[in-house]
């Protein structure tokens, strides 16, 4: 009670010494130089007013409306003043600055469906506890993460002092009358709309920055810091833009008819307080990752068999933001945009804070950024990756890009030889970086059964089923190294001892001697996965009626027996097993 006693005390001594003085004669008026930015606002709204250019100066000045003084707070090319509690109709504020009479007009509205005071205040409560929570979370991860507890242990104090205002502002509201009480709900739904407002963007950014990691698997880092750095600009341009607003609501409370709207503008710039070390907060978990990709663009390529497609890792060493951006900034234009903005909202947030009164004030300021910069490497998501120039005009080098953000590289070639070359592996994204280039010396091995690299395919498991179709599928799991199985049948008759018929089905029929392939009587093909590990499909005969397909085939031919066998390029065979 004590310090919101003070804090009337402080308000309630007109600021504005510098007032609006009367026109001389030869003074001029201006109809359209100002507007406000709303087309209508309601008794006890903070308005905002927008010119073109700054034509009111610095220093507060004094207007009226309704023939009511008005305090107004002018910055750049805004000012901000509290609408009295007026009834609903048009109005005109006049105010005079640099011996121009400038008239606005205003049309006041009341807000419709007014909810309880108490619903009101429980609201405001309630989001200022959650974010207090959420402050603390992120001042303990800074400083876990390497921060200084100089930074952000000054932030943790600013919340327990906007906790211990609040508690006394819910003192002060349990002591209101019930009049009072009213226009304390006409003052807070006023103003509601820009406390959400705020409370929205500053809630968008904590989402995309906190989701931001130092290390993950291959994903699309670029677009997650591409949206935490749009909400981060555009929470500091909003914040930017309603600087008069927030100290109007701070320092002109004067214009306050009853304890119940004092309150209820206390509890607003309160609830904007929270806001500002609310966006320090994520402002310095979005500055503390490893934002720019720099150097070290590197990859875990190994020689090519032919015709083999290669999945390959490429990394690249991310670095944070620091001091030496601000002169020459970090290149890529969504890094530079950002860099401006930091750096314009930094001088923003201290003018705020040092502008506030003392009881109210932070010691939160925003410092310089560190010296040196921190470092993490990360995979780089194959969009922003281009493989180009290869050396050697006998090789063409595909990239094949994945769904989960990797890439598969294929070499080919018609040579019989292996063939040498080398090529550039470039990233490539305008918004982070000027570009990084890997040149890259590797080999193809036109001939892999002649390396003694290459062995035989493993089966590691099958099953018989009905198809989509109603077609015996016999379902062979396997893997294989190098340049993987021929994932086919045949046709016609062949030397069994070729790789004809590669992904191969032998009968035993009853009283035969030994397994015969099935010429002419399956296809086969890749099911699932790459020639490499993954499901190849045998199609056999229908399925009968109500029968299973193994029940199918010994319906078909009884007592024979079945074996399958898979195949390489270099006539390397799987054991044969048994279905």
């Amino acid at each position: 009670m004590r310090t919101i006693t003070f804090l009337l005390c402080l308000i309630l001594v007109p600021s504005c010494n510098n007032t609006s003085e009367d026109p001389d004669p030869d003074s001029t008026t201006d109809t359209t130089a100002l507007k406000t930015i709303k087309s209508q606002h309601a008794p006890y709204e903070l308005v905002l007013l927008r010119s073109p250019k700054s034509i009111l100066g610095t220093q507060p000045l004094e207007g009226t409306i309704n023939e009511i003084k008005v305090q107004i707070t002018p910055k750049d090319t805004l000012a901000c003043f509290m609408l009295p509690g007026l009834t609903n109709g048009p109005y005109t504020l006049r105010l005079t600055a640099n011996n121009t009479v400038y008239t606005v007009p205003v049309v006041v509205v009341a807000v419709a469906n007014l909810q309880s005071p108490e619903t009101y205040f429980t609201a405001a409560e309630t989001q200022m506890l959650r974010n207090f929570t959420q402050i603390n979370t992120h001042a303990d991860a800074l400083i876990q993460d390497g921060g200084l507890p100089a930074d952000y242990l000054p932030l943790k104090q600013d919340v327990l002092q906007q906790a211990a205002l609040l508690s006394e502002y819910k003192t002060r509201f349990q002591n209101l009358s019930a009049a009072d009480k009213q226009e304390f709900a006409r003052a807070m739904a006023a103003n509601a709309a820009v406390d959400a407002e705020f409370e929205s963007l500053t809630a968008a950014f904590t989402t995309s920055a906190t989701a931001l990691r130092s290390t993950q698997a291959v994903s699309d880092y670029e677009a997650g810091v591409e949206v935490s750095m749009g909400h981060f600009i555009t929470t500091a341009i909003f914040t930017a833009g309603h600087i008069p607003l927030i100290l109007m609501g701070a320092k002109l409370l004067v214009a306050a008819p009853n304890p119940g709207v004092l309150l209820a503008l206390a509890l607003t710039v309160g609830s904007f307080e929270v806001h500002l070390l609310q966006l320090y907060s994520i402002t310095g978990i979005l500055l503390s990752k490893a934002l720019k990709p720099y150097e070290g663009l590197d990859l875990n390529q190994t020689v090519f068999q032919l015709g083999q497609e290669l999945d390959v890792a490429v990394t690249a060493k991310y670095r944070t933001f620091f001091q030496g951006d601000e002169a020459t900034f970090p290149g890529g234009s969504l890094l530079n945009a950002g860099m401006a903005q930091f750096t314009s909202f930094r001088s923003s947030f201290n003018e705020i804070v040092n502008a506030l009164p003392q009881t109210l004030r932070p010691s939160t300021r925003f410092k310089e950024l560190r010296t040196q910069y921190s470092t993490s490497v990360r995979n780089v998501f194959n969009r922003y990756l281009r493989v180009s120039n290869v050396s050697n005009p006998n090789v063409t080098l595909t990239q094949l890009n994945q769904a989960d953000g990797g890439i598969r590289l294929r070499a080919t070639t018609s040579a019989t030889t292996n063939q040498p070359f080398s090529y550039d592996l470039t990233y490539t994204n305008g918004k982070f970086s000027n570009g990084l280039t890997k040149r890259v010396t590797t080999q193809l091995i036109a001939s892999p059964c002649s390396t003694g690299t290459v062995t035989a395919p493993v089966i590691n498991g099958t099953q018989v089923v009905c198809n989509a179709n109603n077609i015996v599928s016999i379902q062979i799991a396997f893997t294989a190294n190098g340049p993987g199985i021929l994932p086919s049948g045949g046709s016609l008759y062949c030397d069994p001892t070729q790789t004809c018929y590669p992904v191969r089905l032998y009968f035993l029929s009853p009283g035969a001697p030994a397994y015969s392939i099935a010429y002419n009587g399956y296809s086969a093909s890749l099911l699932s996965g790459t020639v490499n590990q993954g499901v190849v499909e045998i199609r056999f005969i229908s399925c009968r009626p109500n029968m299973s397909a193994r029940a199918s085939m010994d319906a078909t031919y009884p007592n024979y027996l079945w074996k399958v066998e898979l195949m390489n390029m270099c006539n390397q065979r799987s054991a044969q097993q048994s279905i």
